[in-house]
């Protein structure tokens, strides 16, 4: 058995990964609202952008935890989504700093589709 303050940090860990799987998702709906993929090719982008998350989680999961899966891995994952959710996409700070790059991202998107 592990001692408590490492058994703490695993969590804190992988609530931390939570958070970065949310931020990764932000980023790549932000993408994808300005370019607007369809059919196939939104398809394609949403399975490989999953399985790319799948393999960053069970990467880090098998460094942190030495593939020591159990059922508070996946709570503090959904609680990293949950923190990630709340306080990051509710704070005005960052929702203006990301209206900001969608505004700049818009702009590239014009920018393309002129030349």
């Amino acid at each position: 058995m592990f001692p408590i303050y490492l058994q703490l940090a695993y969590v804190f860990m992988t609530v931390a990964l939570g958070i970065g799987t949310g931020l990764l998702y932000d980023i790549y709906a932000l993408l994808f609202h300005w370019r607007k993929p369809k059919g196939f090719f939104r398809w394609l982008w949403d399975i490989s952008f999953w399985i790319f998350i799948f393999i960053l989680i069970y990467y880090f999961l098998m460094r942190i935890l030495g593939g020591d899966f159990r059922l508070w891995v996946l709570l503090a994952l959904g609680a990293g989504q949950l923190i990630y959710h709340k306080v990051w996409r509710t704070n005005k700070k960052i929702l203006s700093w990301r209206r900001k790059l969608a505004g700049l991202l818009k702009k590239s998107a014009n920018k393309d589709k002129l030349q």
